[in-house]
C-alpha cells in the first residue's frame, strides 16, 4: 500500500496539482519482487495500472477536479487474485457550460446564468464558470443575486474569469481564476453585493475612498 502519483502510468496522468506532490516508482522494479497486490492511493479514480495495481478511486468526491469521475471502491480476494470495482452514489458534481461575458452587460449575462438553472441541480455541488470578465463588470457583479438563482444546489462554486487571465495548463477547467483587485475596487464590489439600497452607498463609497486615500498617503510617508 502506498500514496502518490504513479511515475509510470504512462499517458495517464495521476498527478493532483498539489504542493509537494511525491511521485512513485515502480517497487516491483526497484526491488526486483512481485506482490500479489499493490494498493494505490492519492489519485480519486479508478485505474489499473497492470493487473494487480490499481487506484481504487473514492467513496466521495473531494474536488471540482474528479467531476465526471466515478466514486467506489475494489473489493479483492487475494488467494484468488482477483478484483472487482464497485461503484457506489455519490453526491452529483456537476460543471454548467461556461458563460461567455465579453462586451456584454450585467443585463445580459444574469439571464444566461439564470438559464443554467435545472431540476436535475438539485442537491447538487455546481460549478458556474464566467470568462472574459471586464474589470467594471468583475466589480458589477452581485454573487449574493446569483446564489439566490440556485436554492436547490448543495454548494455552488463560481470562478470568475478576468478578460485576459491565463493559466499555465490550458486544460484544467477546474482552476480557480478568481482574482482580487486593488482595495478600492473590492471595497467598491462589495458595497454594490451587500448595500441592496438600504444605506446609501454613494455616500459610503465617497466616505471610504477618502479613508483609504488617507490611509495610503500615511502608509507612503511612514
Amino acid at each position: 500500500m502506498t500514496h502518490g502519483s504513479w511515475r509510470a502510468a504512462g499517458k495517464l496522468d495521476t498527478r493532483m496539482g498539489e504542493f509537494n506532490e511525491q511521485f512513485l516508482e515502480d517497487p516491483e522494479a526497484r526491488l526486483n519482487l512481485i506482490f500479489d497486490y499493490i494498493a494505490l492511493g492519492h489519485y480519486h479514480r479508478y485505474i489499473a495500472i497492470n493487473d494487480h495495481t490499481f487506484y481504487s478511486g473514492s467513496t466521495e468526491r473531494t474536488s471540482f477536479n474528479e467531476a465526471g469521475y466515478s466514486s467506489g471502491y475494489i473489493l479483492g480476494d487475494l488467494p484468488a487474485r482477483q478484483w472487482a470495482y464497485h461503484q457506489i452514489s455519490a453526491r452529483p458534481m456537476l460543471r454548467l457550460a461556461p458563460i461567455d461575458c465579453k462586451n456584454k452587460t450585467l443585463d445580459e449575462i444574469m439571464p444566461e446564468i439564470a438559464a443554467r438553472v435545472s431540476d436535475e441541480l438539485a442537491g447538487a455541488m455546481v460549478t458556474l464558470e464566467l470568462q472574459h470578465l471586464s474589470r467594471d463588470l468583475y466589480l458589477q457583479l452581485d454573487l449574493a443575486a446569483i446564489d439566490k438563482l440556485f436554492p436547490q444546489v448543495f454548494h455552488l462554486n463560481k470562478q470568475l474569469v478576468l478578460d485576459g487571465a491565463t493559466t499555465n495548463d490550458q486544460n484544467s477547467s477546474a482552476q480557480e481564476l478568481h482574482e482580487l483587485g486593488s482595495l478600492r475596487e473590492e471595497f467598491s464590489r462589495y458595497l454594490a453585493a451587500n448595500t441592496e439600497g438600504a444605506l446609501p452607498r454613494a455616500e459610503l463609497e465617497s466616505l471610504g475612498q477618502k479613508y483609504l486615500a488617507e490611509a495610503e498617503t500615511t502608509e507612503a510617508e511612514a
